[in-house]
């Protein structure tokens, strides 16, 4: 998910590991400041660095058509598709925490992966899913 993220942010000309902000709009720095805020009235730096959700919403801001996959709503996180979903892999053993995710929720977050992928990339990401898959073998017999 973050790779989609610092992809389409560097298709706009901002790299995610030293973010160039001036090539926001007033509007669009606005906005993301806003989200960057913890209480009303506190302003906080902009940051060095773009992680998965602020990309993002980066991109929200910017108008790109991702966020249209990733956000349902008005401008919060609360909003984020896959807020659920990272929450639980990011506390589980496939990311920073200990717990096993379970595999419905794998799937689900799988599921969900696959449709943002074919919704960002089209027919691309159904060629590379294709030269991606391993072959299946016929059974021998033994």
């Amino acid at each position: 998910m973050e790779a989609i993220s610092q992809y389409f942010l560097y298709k706009q000309g901002i790299d995610n590991e030293k973010p160039d902000y001036s090539l926001l709009t007033e509007e669009q720095l606005g906005l993301f400041k806003s989200v960057l805020r913890g209480n009303p009235g506190e302003e906080k730096n902009l940051p060095d660095k773009i992680d998965l959700k602020l990309g993002f919403w980066l991109l929200r801001t910017m108008e790109h058509p991702i966020k249209d996959k990733v956000f349902k709503g008005d401008l919060s996180f609360k909003h984020f598709t896959f807020e659920k979903i990272l929450a639980n892999r990011n506390s589980s053993i496939l990311a920073h925490g200990f717990k096993p995710i379970g595999k419905e929720r794998a799937e689900k977050f799988h599921k969900n992966l696959q449709i943002l992928l074919e919704q960002a990339f089209g027919s691309a990401f159904q060629e590379v899913k294709k030269k991606l898959q391993l072959p299946i073998m016929p059974e021998i017999g033994f």
